[in-house]
């Protein structure tokens, strides 16, 4: 029996458009933790990129004694 080309069409579209790929993405395990990354890469690339010696060797070692002390406060 033949299929008809609406039939067609539609096993093409979700072959190759599936509406549930979004959905399936964010459903997965993997999603929580790389979402988290993805934004801190996000930040770290946009503040080297608008703060001079962000990633210089003395901005790394401000920046973690900043870390430092707001962990701490964290911590408590």
């Amino acid at each position: 029996m033949a299929a008809t080309a609406s039939e067609v069409y539609a096993k093409w579209r979700c072959r190759l458009i599936p509406d549930h790929v979004l959905g399936e993405m964010l459903f997965k395990s993997w999603i929580d933790n790389a979402i988290p990354v993805s934004i801190l890469l996000a930040t770290v690339t946009i503040f080297s990129s608008v703060v001079p010696g962000f990633l210089s060797v003395g901005g790394l070692g401000d920046n973690a004694r900043q870390l430092g002390e707001l962990m701490l406060v964290v911590l408590g």
